[in-house]
Order: structure tokens, then C-alpha cells, then sequence
């Protein structure tokens, strides 16, 4: 039997408090996670490809199936606690992380910034064509609309609580989808900050449907003229003709895997013991 009983489409979704927090991992000291008495699943890299963006959808492929029986609320965080120069996360303020009844995602802290951004980005100097072209491949007719004066906003930073059955909204081949861009040839080198903003529409998406197929090919947004996300560059943007739309099925990573040993190598310089209930070991 499931752990948590999930609400009805037509009832709204109870409060609840993180059951799991998923860190994404390269090189950060854990030492502000000693004291967590919830599950932690740490998602290590080998490189810093993808930043947290990539790790966080490599745990939802990963988990995706489990998700409605063993957990109803999830934590999400990068390794490094500092969020902005004066929002940092705590193993407290993981403790008390919570949605209230009725909503789905939001940011893990009080204290995260609010991201206010167009269609294209955020100004002339800091593009990203992928954002708006990617938002309606994975909404499709649900896609949110821009204020009257075209803007979208979001939270700021990698460190969210998401509602285990508002992830289900979507199907597994959207996070398959999304996972494997950070690979490819279209948007790639930027697709983590255009992932930073996609979060929360993602998420909010109370109409989307596991059923609902994905729109492909997806191709930049050829009215963002400045250069994918990159300041400028001697070299020029890169190659932006089209994502690739080749199936996911069978796709496999190479490199990073979910270790046990984390805590207790990256805890402080001492390495002193990290008391954690759970930490989830996968090899994919």
C-alpha cells in the first residue's frame, strides 16, 4: 500500500513537510547536512556538467516510479547551502521546509529572490533562446502567459519543495527529455538557468497529464538574437539549429553515480561522522 494518500485531481493537496531532500553534489563541503534526520539521496558529479539541474532530473528518472508510494514531499538543494549573500540554508531549515495545503512548489527558503525574466531572458547581454521553445514542448496548451508587459518570474536558485504527485503530472519521458538536452547540441551549454526558470511552471502545471506527449522538434527562439545565456564571445554563439528530437529509450549516462560515502568523506576537513538515516547508493 502507498505510504501517503495523494490527493484527488479535484481535492486540494494537504500540507505536508519534506520526507526526502535531494542534494546535487560537486565538490561542496556537506558539513551544514550533519544534523538532518530526514532521508538525504546525494547525487554526486564527477565534473560540474549540468549543474543541479541535470542532477536533479537524473534522481526523478531514477525515481520516478517510487515517487507516489514513498514519498509525498521533496526537498531539492545544491551542495553549496549559501543561496544569495544573505539566504543560507540550514539542516533547520530543511527540517521545517514545507507546501501549504493546496500548493505544489515553492522555494525552499523565505529568503530566496524572486527571478523576474522575458520570454528571452533576462537582458540584452544574457539569452536564452531555449526557455520559451522548451516551455511549450513540455506544457504544450497549459503553458502560463506572460504579464502585460511579457514577463515571467520564478524563485531564484536550485533549492525548491516540490509535491511528489505534482512531479507525476508530467510523464517520465519529459524528465528522460530534459535530461538528455544537457547533452546535446541545442541549448546544452545554458539548459541549467533555463531550467532554473522552468521549475515552478513545471510544477504548478495542475491541468498537465502523464498522458500528454511532448512537442518536437524544439527549436530556439529565433527573436532572442544575443547569445545562448553566454556573455559575449569572441567566438560566437554556438550551433542553435535544432534540439534533438531522437528517442530516449535505452539512453544511458556515463560518470556520475549516487554514493553512500558523501557525508562522511565531505562532511568538514575533519571528516567528522555524519549521522544520516539514508543515503541512497544507486548505479544506473
Amino acid at each position: 500500500r502507498p505510504l501517503f494518500m495523494h490527493a484527488a485531481s479535484h481535492e486540494k493537496a494537504p500540507a505536508c513537510r519534506c520526507n526526502v531532500l535531494v542534494v546535487a553534489h560537486y565538490r561542496e563541503s556537506l558539513f551544514w547536512a550533519k544534523s538532518i534526520t530526514l532521508p538525504v539521496h546525494i547525487v554526486e558529479k564527477l565534473s560540474n556538467v549540468g549543474r543541479e539541474s541535470e542532477s536533479f532530473l537524473r534522481w526523478i528518472v531514477e525515481h520516478y516510479t517510487a515517487l507516489r508510494d514513498k514519498y509525498e514531499c521533496v526537498c531539492f538543494a545544491q551542495g553549496s547551502p549559501t543561496i544569495s549573500r544573505n539566504c543560507s540554508l540550514t539542516a533547520q531549515g530543511v527540517q521545517k521546509a514545507s507546501l501549504p495545503t493546496g500548493a505544489d512548489v515553492r522555494p525552499l527558503l523565505g529568503c530566496q529572490a524572486r527571478l523576474v525574466h522575458s520570454a528571452c531572458g533576462s537582458s540584452p547581454s544574457w539569452q536564452l533562446p531555449c526557455f520559451m521553445p522548451l516551455l511549450r514542448a513540455v506544457l504544450g496548451s497549459h503553458s502560463p502567459a506572460p504579464t502585460s508587459k511579457g514577463l515571467y518570474s520564478t524563485f531564484a536558485g536550485g533549492f525548491m519543495v516540490v509535491r511528489a504527485s505534482a512531479i507525476l503530472r508530467l510523464p517520465l519521458e519529459t524528465y528522460w527529455y530534459l535530461l538528455h538536452e544537457h547533452f546535446g547540441v541545442g541549448c546544452a551549454l545554458r539548459i541549467p538557468w533555463a531550467m532554473e526558470r522552468l521549475w515552478k511552471h513545471m510544477f504548478s502545471c495542475s491541468s498537465c497529464s502523464p498522458a500528454q506527449q511532448m512537442r518536437l522538434p524544439v527549436a530556439r527562439n529565433s527573436q532572442c538574437p544575443g547569445v545562448n545565456g553566454s556573455r559575449a564571445s569572441p567566438f560566437g554563439p554556438p550551433n542553435y539549429d535544432a534540439f534533438p528530437p531522437e528517442p530516449l529509450v535505452g539512453f544511458r549516462w556515463a560518470g556520475p553515480r549516487f554514493t553512500r560515502a558523501h557525508l562522511s568523506r565531505h562532511g568538514n576537513e575533519q571528516n567528522s561522522r555524519m549521522d544520516l538515516r539514508e543515503v541512497s547508493r544507486r548505479d544506473v
